[in-house]
Formats: C-alpha cells, structure tokens, sequence
C-alpha cells in the first residue's frame, strides 16, 4: 500500500473512532436525563378526564409506557374512548432540553418539556398544561 493510502486509512479509522466516542457519551447522557422519568414506565389503567365549560367527561383509559431505542427515548400509547395518543419523549444534548412529541389522528406537535425533580411539565399552550408525576404510594399520575 502507498503512504498515502494508508495514511487515509488511519485518519478515517481515528475520525470514526472520535464519532463513536461522542455518540456514546450522548446516548449515555440521554440514558442518564430519561431514567430520571422512570416512574413513568409501565401499563396503567386510570379515568381521563376532560374539562369544557361547566361540564366533564370520565372515560376509562389504558396507558403503556416504555424504553424505546436502548432506552434513549421514553414511548407513550394511550387509548380511550375519546382518544388515541402516541407519544415520544426526547432529550436533546444539544440544548439540555427534554421534548414531548404527540402525535395524534387529526394532528402533532413538538414541545419543551421540564423536570422539577419531580415532575414533568409540559405547557403546549398557555392555558394547557400536562403535568406526569408519582403519586406517594408510587403509581404514576397524569393531569
């Protein structure tokens, strides 16, 4: 082999070598904000409750959390009478940012999502908030 060529063959090896080194430490970094979540993770059966004027409506519903991707991202499905919900929740190293992504029948969207320690808000408008926690005795909550 020529000088040359194998000197292409080092730098590649090295560049690609760097690459997966950084991706690494990413999906470690994503592991690490998405674990702090995992009060979510499991098969829940609750009432969804939906607020309009003076009025409200109970419908029973089912939800299955999990790790998707080796746990670099967190799946919601949710399904009830009313409606039929699948959800990725994201964390973005670039921007230290968790995201929350529907996606529905008739649309989606993209919005920042914060950690208190505690909680997880999501405030896709100004007057809607969704709000995941864990209750005391450990099960998990949604309002």
């Amino acid at each position: 082999m020529k000088h040359t060529q194998v000197l292409r063959i080092y730098i590649f090896l090295f560049t690609l070598s760097v690459f997966s080194i950084s991706d690494s430490k990413a999906q470690s970094s994503k592991k690490q904000e998405l674990k702090k979540l995992e009060y979510m993770i499991g098969e829940w059966v609750g009432v969804s409750k939906s607020f309009k004027h003076d009025s409200v409506n109970e419908v029973p519903a089912y939800e299955s959390i999990q790790y998707m991707l080796d746990s670099n991202i967190i799946e919601i499905n949710l399904k009830s009478e009313t409606l039929v919900l699948h959800t990725i929740i994201t964390y973005s190293e670039q921007d230290s940012t968790l995201y929350y992504h529907p996606f529905s029948k008739s649309r989606s969207g993209k919005y920042k999502a914060l950690f208190d320690g505690e909680k997880l808000i999501v405030t896709p408008q100004k007057t809607v908030r969704y709000i995941f926690t864990a209750t005391p005795d450990g099960h998990f909550q949604e309002y």
